[in-house]
């Protein structure tokens, strides 16, 4: 990876396991929506969700969304010409988290499996072994091209929860991923 692919890259790994080790997960207020509109990129998010925003260069930028709990939910954004494809990118993602989970707790991963009816989405389950108690997790991967123009970009969205906490959270992240836009 380049210097910048790789920054984001462990952003994210950071993100996605600090979001491990969380604690108990309020459920998301998506009937009071709040719109982040920076960057060049606008979404909708539930009320009781903040967006953390940092520019990792003029080109890239990395967003945090604070679920308030466990649940974590990362927004890469980047030029279309430097993006990995969704599979290379969540296999970077999921790879890294492996190499930084700490070796007193034992991650078992399932295979990145391409949404058939969505090219630009993407599953993943994983379980945490925590002191011998298996906490089982989910993890949804999107990629989102702007519209075609000169400056073309990409978006990478990843939420993750643990399986207990997806009802809490589960429509939090589809208010995100079905109003997510790229400013003209």
């Amino acid at each position: 990876m380049s210097g910048g692919k790789t920054r984001w890259a462990r952003l994210a790994i950071l993100g996605f396991g600090a979001g491990l080790f969380g604690c108990d997960q309020p459920t998301a207020h998506v009937s009071e929506p709040v719109t982040y509109a920076q960057h060049g990129i606008d979404f909708k998010h539930p009320k009781n969700w903040t967006v953390q925003a940092q520019a990792l260069s003029p080109e890239i930028t990395y967003l945090t969304v604070d679920t308030g709990g466990s649940a974590t939910l990362i927004v890469t954004v980047q030029p279309a010409q430097d993006a990995p494809g969704l599979l290379a990118y969540a296999n970077d993602i999921s790879k890294g988290t492996a190499l930084q989970t700490p070796s007193l707790i034992q991650k078992q991963s399932s295979n990145i499996v391409l949404d058939p009816s969505n090219k630009n989405r993407a599953m993943q389950s994983f379980s945490m072994n925590v002191l011998g108690v298996e906490v089982p997790h989910q993890v949804e991967y999107r990629l989102i091209l702007s519209p075609q123009n000169k400056n073309q970009r990409v978006a990478f969205l990843m939420w993750q929860t643990a399986v207990d906490d997806a009802s809490k959270t589960q429509q939090g992240a589809s208010l995100v991923f079905d109003s997510f836009n790229f400013a003209q």
